[in-house]
Formats: C-alpha cells, structure tokens, sequence
C-alpha cells in the first residue's frame, strides 16, 4: 500500500511517495473492518467467559450439594451402624438370657425327674406293703 521513500544519495533528490485519498479511504475502511471483526470477537469471547462462569457456578453449586448429601448419608451410615451394634448386644444379651433360662429349666427339670422317681419308688413300696397286707387279710 504504501511506499516508504528512500535516500539513494546524499545530493539526490529523494523520490516522493504519494498517498491519494483513495488509499486513505482504503486503508481506513480496512481499519473500521478489522475492529468491528475485532469487537465481534471480543464480544463472543465475553459471552463465553459469562457462560462458562455460569457453568462454573452451577457445578459448584451442585459439588456443594454433593457434599452435603454424602456428608448426610455418612451420618446416616454411622447412625445406622450404631443401631446395629446396639440391636447385636441386645441379641448377645437375649441369647445369653436364653440359655441362662433353659440352663435352669434344665436343672428344675432334673430336680422334678428325681422327685418323681423318688415317688415312684416311695409308691411302689407303699403298693408292695398294700398286697402284703392284702395276702395276708386273704389267708
């Protein structure tokens, strides 16, 4: 576009370079061009930054949410495994109960089996005594 002008010797006379109007009117129509492609870019360029701030926001947002819902859900899990541990030493205990109770009905049991075998021979010794009394009566 343009030409810059050059010395070729100290005594020459330097040759003139000319700008016409019309070059003028180019190369401003060139610049207005270029920065309203520029200004375009830049504003596409902020709308994406906005957009992606937007998304940025949303997955924190949605992280923070996360968090909260396995922070709950750990509490949860820690309160639910307390029961548990709980409901465990409440059957230990039942069962321990349990065996303490069948222990003794065991041991009464004995006891009433001696009873009854003690009264069985104290019935069979009454009922040989009655047929002794009863042969001797028939004689």
């Amino acid at each position: 576009m343009f030409q810059e002008a050059s010395i070729k010797s100290i005594g020459d006379v330097q040759d003139e370079t000319s700008v016409t109007t019309d070059d003028l009117v180019l190369w401003i129509g060139e610049k207005v061009v270029e920065n309203k492609f520029q200004a375009r870019i830049l504003n596409l360029q902020k709308k994406k930054i906005i957009e992606i701030e937007g998304q940025l926001l949303k997955f924190q947002s949605q992280k923070a949410s996360v968090d909260q819902i396995v922070s709950d859900s750990q509490t949860r899990i820690k309160d639910l495994e307390a029961q548990l541990l709980k409901l465990q030493t409440t059957k230990q205990e039942y069962a321990v109960s349990l065996e303490n109770k069948v222990h003794e009905v065991a041991l009464e049991r004995d006891g009433f089996k001696k009873e009854v075998e003690e009264l069985k021979q104290e019935n069979d010794g009454l009922m040989n005594i009655v047929q002794k009394r009863k042969k001797k009566v028939d004689v």
